[in-house]
């Protein structure tokens, strides 16, 4: 018995080492400066410090931040394979997007695209009225032939004014809205399985269906007896 009460008490040592270690770590992430960032902000980040213009480097995964006075986003193109230059130039074809819940473009080149800087960490009070508006930005771009196919909340921000606006165009394609095939395919095209083999406009369909209605207003089947 006496045994089994010292390992009891060791044992309950060890517990408390590693209650207050657990502590301490907590402590730690508390004030780590990476737990700040909000997990949405992967290509846009929250414009939470004003005063200066943002940049994000696609290859590095770094964010950078320049007192400059500038009150844009810098998206640093990757050197790897990337249609966003050619689809973002196509779109600045058309002066009315902006009429459309899409980010304001101020420069494009093939290194970097200048865009208006949104804040990713927003609620959303009223979800249908959310998935409208991204459904009328949906419309726009298949209407031009853009398929935009990476449809999620992480890809949208809100702009000063309080609008929805869609950014973020490196998984996007161009069709032709004639015979509803690929001009320019998208690079991620393969990652969608069987689906790949769907014309452009259904595909770009679906997959609005699937990452924005269903998430955003999940629908429930009930069977009566």
């Amino acid at each position: 018995m006496k045994y089994n009460v010292s390992r009891r008490k060791r044992k309950s040592r060890r517990t408390k080492k590693n209650n207050s270690m657990r502590k301490s770590k907590r402590k730690t992430l508390k004030i780590h400066p990476s737990s700040r960032h909000h997990p949405s902000s992967r290509h846009h980040p929250s414009s939470r410090n004003r005063g200066g213009s943002r940049s994000y480097h696609m290859d590095t995964g770094e964010y950078h931040t320049v007192a400059d006075g500038k009150d844009l986003f810098r998206k640093i193109l990757s050197q790897k394979e990337n249609n966003e230059y050619d689809i973002v130039s196509f779109l600045q074809k058309f002066p009315d997007y902006k009429q459309h819940h899409i980010v304001t473009i101020y420069d494009v080149t093939p290194e970097y695209i200048d865009m208006e800087d949104l804040t990713t960490t927003f609620k959303k009070t009223d979800p249908a009225a959310y998935i409208e508006t991204m459904r009328t930005a949906k419309d726009f771009l298949q209407s031009i032939g853009i398929m935009y196919l990476d449809w999620k909340e992480e890809n949208t921000g809100k702009s000063k004014d309080g609008q929805y606006k869609l950014f973020d165009f490196d998984a996007a394609g161009i069709a032709n809205v004639e015979t509803n095939k690929w001009i320019i395919k998208p690079v991620y095209l393969n990652s969608y399985g069987r689906d790949k083999y769907l014309p452009p406009k259904e595909l770009d369909d679906l997959l609005f269906d699937q990452n924005m209605v269903e998430r955003q207003m999940p629908t429930y089947d009930f069977d009566f007896y």
